[in-house]
């Protein structure tokens, strides 16, 4: 969340905020800011502050996996439903946080997919892996962070995948090789207005989030892939921010698309740095209906890939000694958020490094008194079951 509130006053909008996060406060680019203690109450005070506005917000953007679910699952009047929350199609599985609802809409409008089976048992997921042919990935249907997926070789490794992962029911792909592709996306009623196509260099872990990437201009990108966005677009009823992933096969048989979360990420204001900035591509494409396509593009005379790391997710020795020339490439609009976000993130490192060799008293013990400066680490109040991240005190 971030860098989303420079992005969108550069593009002309006001941006008020309901979230967790108590570093937002000091963001220059909010107009209005509401904390909550909790996603249940974060979502009380989304209804509220809706219900309440006689002219409805042009977006509603949800910047984390846990508020998508909650957004999806709430209960929308007609006027005040967000715009990128498509109608659900009676029958259908929504595509909204769901692997499995994604992977049938990508099926359905012709849109390439890796072939996939749904799966609920040791059993039936076997027969499948033995049906599409191994290598094969089994993924938990609403998961994030990769947490929830594990790449599968024989039989008796889709049997421990699926011991381990106890959420049912499972989604069973075959699995692409290649390079991993990010086409992160924006749109207006269902339009494509801009997006970012780079490939993904380094992860944080297997299946995680990413840390490195190469961007290439869009000038470099083949017309194909411009259609295939487009078509993402209309297909998962798009309006705002889609964070989408593909796999370049190696076999040379075109792009397959595994991931469509409709929520910015991290890297959703990077395409500045090589001269594409997604703020004037919004204004366009809010205030004079300007879409994307590939002949509006004219290549600038150096036009070439750029490699471009997130200094969060690096170690503390990368920074100090500017690898990838990170320092180029963190955005200091909002400084005082920035350092604050950089030190908090140092701090839980520190904490849950320290937590992991003290027994479970001494670990309560010292957890009690640092809650009540740290909202971190106070007990949740949503009912949501723990996700078994490793980082969890």
């Amino acid at each position: 969340m971030m860098g989303l509130p420079h992005l969108l006053s550069r593009a002309g909008m006001m941006v008020d905020v309901i979230t967790t996060a108590r570093t937002m406060r000091f963001s220059r680019f909010v107009r209005n800011i509401h904390l909550a203690e909790s996603t249940d109450e974060m979502m009380r005070l989304v209804h509220q502050h809706t219900r309440a506005r006689t002219r409805q917000y042009d977006w509603i953007i949800p910047t984390d996996d846990e508020t998508l679910k909650a957004v999806r699952d709430s209960k929308w009047h007609a006027s005040q439903r967000p715009g990128f929350l498509p109608v659900p199609i009676e029958g259908q599985p929504s595509h909204i946080f769901s692997k499995i609802g994604l992977s049938g809409v990508l099926s359905k409008a012709g849109i390439q997919t890796p072939s996939f089976r749904v799966v609920s048992s040791r059993e039936a997921a076997v027969a499948a892996a033995n049906e599409l042919g191994y290598p094969v990935m089994l993924k938990v249907d609403e998961s994030y962070g990769g947490m929830g997926t594990r790449e599968c070789r024989n039989d008796t490794e889709v049997i421990r995948a699926v011991n381990l992962l106890e959420a049912r029911p499972l989604l069973l792909q075959k699995k692409i090789k290649g390079a991993e592709i990010s086409a992160d996306s924006i749109y207006v009623q269902h339009e494509l207005v801009h997006f970012a196509y780079s490939r993904v260099l380094r992860r944080a872990q297997s299946f995680g989030v990413s840390t490195l990437r190469r961007y290439y201009p869009l000038p470099l990108v083949d017309e194909k892939a411009f259609d295939e966005v487009r078509m993402l677009g209309h297909a998962l009823g798009a309006d705002g921010f889609v964070n989408i992933s593909c796999i370049d096969a190696e076999d040379g048989s075109g792009r397959y698309y595994i991931e469509a979360d409709m929520r910015p990420n991290v890297w959703v204001d990077f395409s500045r740095y090589f001269g594409e900035d997604a703020a004037k591509r919004i204004r366009e494409g809010v205030y004079s209906r300007t879409w994307l396509t590939k002949d509006c593009l004219h290549a600038p005379a150096k036009c070439e890939p750029v490699e471009i790391p997130y200094f969060l997710r690096l170690q503390w020795w990368e920074l100090v000694l500017n690898r990838y020339r990170v320092w180029k490439y963190i955005s200091l609009a909002d400084a005082n958020v920035v350092v604050r976000t950089y030190a908090i993130v140092e701090f839980w490192s520190l904490y849950c490094f320290v937590c992991s060799f003290l027994p479970r008293g001494l670990k309560t013990a010292i957890k009690r008194p640092l809650a009540v400066v740290c909202p971190r680490l106070r007990p949740a109040r949503s009912t949501a079951p723990c996700t078994g991240d490793a980082r969890c005190p």
